[in-house]
C-alpha cells in the first residue's frame, strides 16, 4: 500500500541457472578443492569426480593415503620355495621325533603286558585245570546217587560198568548225560573198582 492509496503488484525475481547450479552444490558432496582442471585448465565443480572436458580424475587420493603393494623379484621366488621346502622337511622331522616316540612307548607296553600275562598264565591255567577236576567230579557224584536209585530195582550188570551214563540214561535214572570237561574223557567202572573218570586226561577217582 502506497500513500497514493493503491499496491504496487509483487515482482519476483527468477534466478539464473549458474545462480540455481551454485545453490545445488551447496548441498553435494566436495570431493576436492580443485577450480579448474591440473590438465586442461577448465573449469570445474567441488562435486565433480572427473573433469568434463580430459576426463582427468578430480577426486584421486592422496598419494600418502594408498597402500603400497609390495612386489617381490622375480629371483625370489626360487629361495622361497627353497625355504618352503626346508619347512616342510623340518615338520617331518618333528613328526618322525613322535612317531618314533610312539612306538617306543607302544613296545614298553607290550613288553610289560607279555610280562604280566607270563606271570598270571600259569595261575590261570591251575585254574581252569582245577575247574575241569571239580566239575569232573560232580558229574560223578550225580552218577554215583543215579546209581543207586537204579540198583535199588535192577541188577548190575557189564553194560552199566562199561557206560553208566547211557544206561541210566535209558533207564531214565538221569535227566540228561553228564560229560567230563575234558574232551575225550568217558565214565566206566572198571573190575573191582568204583565209578571214575578214565581217558587220556582222566580225572580219576572222586574226593
Amino acid at each position: 500500500m502506497t500513500a497514493l492509496g493503491f499496491s504496487l503488484p509483487s515482482i519476483r525475481l527468477r534466478k539464473t541457472p549458474r545462480q540455481r547450479e551454485g545453490q545445488m552444490v551447496k548441498t553435494l558432496e566436495r570431493f576436492h578443492a580443485f577450480r579448474h582442471c591440473p590438465r586442461c585448465k577448465a573449469d570445474v565443480d567441488p562435486h565433480h569426480r572427473f573433469c568434463r572436458q580430459c576426463t582427468f580424475w578430480l577426486a584421486r587420493p592422496e598419494v600418502d593415503g594408498l597402500r603400497q603393494v609390495e612386489t617381490r623379484p622375480a629371483g625370489n621366488a626360487i629361495s622361497e620355495m627353497l625355504g618352503r621346502l626346508v619347512q616342510v622337511i623340518r615338520q617331518f622331522q618333528s613328526s618322525v621325533h613322535f612317531i618314533f616316540l610312539g612306538l617306543s612307548l607302544g613296545a614298553i607296553g607290550t613288553f610289560l603286558l607279555v610280562v604280566m600275562l607270563n606271570s598270571v598264565a600259569p595261575d590261570w591255567v591251575a585254574f581252569g585245570a582245577r575247574a575241569q577236576r571239580r566239575s569232573c567230579y560232580a558229574n560223578m557224584r550225580v552218577i554215583q546217587g543215579a546209581m543207586e536209585v537204579f540198583l535199588q530195582e535192577n541188577r548190575f550188570t557189564p553194560a552199566l560198568a562199561s557206560d553208566p551214563v547211557q544206561v541210566l540214561f535209558e533207564g531214565g535214572t538221569l535227566s540228561n548225560r553228564p560229560v567230563c570237561p575234558v574232551a575225550g574223557n568217558r565214565y566206566r567202572i572198571p573190575r573191582g573198582s568204583s565209578l571214575q573218570c578214565v581217558g587220556s586226561e582222566g580225572h580219576g577217582l572222586p574226593y
